[in-house]
């Protein structure tokens, strides 16, 4: 295990087994705040919580910070990344020392099979598939992982993007919904996540909204702009039915048949990202007559905000892909319509700094 630092920027990655596994980058730190946030928000009492892949710390210190929660245990495969949390204090404040954390340096799955204790929530951050994780993204995993909950959990798992190439990503998903009928995915803009449950999944702005402001890391969540239902709504991507469409015909991933164990060397060939981002967006599902306790003229705020986040993915595919100017134009139509999110003016600034050359902030 590894941990370097930028110079220029101070952005820190632990690499393990000489993979970047662990990354401090706004996208990065966005979906690993997501794994922990969301599953508090969506389950009624999520007071015991287990998050397999403690990576940075940062979703365990995001579940740890939510009142809601008494009981988290944090399992981390690697001891080694364990004792590399204190390089990264500054995300994970100090989150192994909290009282509610019991770490663990085990394999996520073997904690399963070997513990007695079930959980309110399970929430798994592994590394991509494509480094040796395949073992938790199969539906034996997911099968365990539903034995270990209690009525009514939640279970979270981190789905990327990159390097995957579509037929495989629609088979994560639909590993995932076999055993989770209820599956939704969320998508963040750089990397997505599945939720799911035996159950419906409860999607009750007033409880975001109690939850979010009485959470004891706002500033953190503010920085991966998560501090606001409006953002949580924008992130539901694909409800369950749509989920199953895009999951139609594709055949699970299982400890005899691990499909996601070999996707080199499709898994390199360029566009795959954007790809399963096009694939997200020509398949999304609005949330809006789902969710509970909307405030009156909210559903018109929130089709802005995502029809503005919408042209931020376009500027952003145009970005990676090297247009420019492109790029800029689909910024200013992002812009134009939902300039207020805090998220376009992030990347806002980021363009001004790429096609300028100056650094901003």
């Amino acid at each position: 295990v590894v941990v370097t630092e930028e110079p220029a920027t101070g952005a820190r990655t632990m690499y393990v087994d000489n993979n970047a596994a662990i990354g401090s980058s706004y996208e990065a730190l966005k979906v690993v705040r997501m794994l922990g946030l969301v599953p508090i928000l969506l389950h009624p009492q999520p007071d015991r919580v287990l998050v397999i892949g403690f990576g940075a710390g940062v979703t365990t210190a995001t579940v740890v910070a939510a009142p809601e929660t008494h009981t988290v245990d944090t399992v981390e495969i690697v001891p080694a990344v364990l004792a590399a949390a204190t390089h990264f204090e500054y995300l994970n404040h100090g989150v192994l020392d909290n009282p509610k954390v019991r770490a663990v340096a085990n394999d996520g799955r073997n904690h399963l099979l070997v513990q007695p204790e079930h959980y309110d929530v399970i929430t798994c951050d592994p590394v991509h598939p494509l480094y040796g994780s395949a073992p938790l993204y199969s539906r034996d995993f997911f099968s365990l992982c539903r034995q270990r909950l209690r009525v009514g959990g939640v279970v979270c798992q981190y789905l990327p993007l990159h390097r995957m190439p579509t037929a495989e990503f629609r088979r994560a998903i639909a590993t995932f919904q076999e055993i989770f009928p209820e599956t939704w995915v969320l998508f963040g803009l750089g990397h997505a996540m599945l939720a799911g449950s035996d159950t419906p999944l409860e999607l009750d702005w007033a409880r975001w909204q109690t939850r979010i402001a009485g959470h004891g890391l706002r500033p953190d969540l503010a920085s991966s702009n998560l501090h606001h239902p409006a953002q949580i709504a924008a992130l539901l991507q694909l409800d369950p039915e749509a989920c199953r469409a895009v999951a139609d015909g594709a055949a699970p991933s299982t400890d005899l048949h691990p499909h996601l164990e070999f996707l080199a060397p499709a898994a390199y060939r360029p566009g795959l990202w954007e790809a399963n981002a096009r694939l997200l967006v020509s398949s999304y599902r609005s949330p809006i007559d789902r969710i509970d306790s909307l405030p009156p003229g909210m559903d018109a705020e929130l089709r802005r905000l995502v029809a503005g986040k919408r042209l931020l993915l376009y500027s952003l595919l145009r970005r990676d892909a090297g247009d420019m100017e492109e790029a800029v134009r689909w910024f200013r139509q992002a812009h134009q319509v939902a300039g207020d999110d805090p998220e376009i003016r992030h990347y806002g600034r980021q363009l001004v700094g790429e096609t300028t050359g100056r650094p901003t902030r």
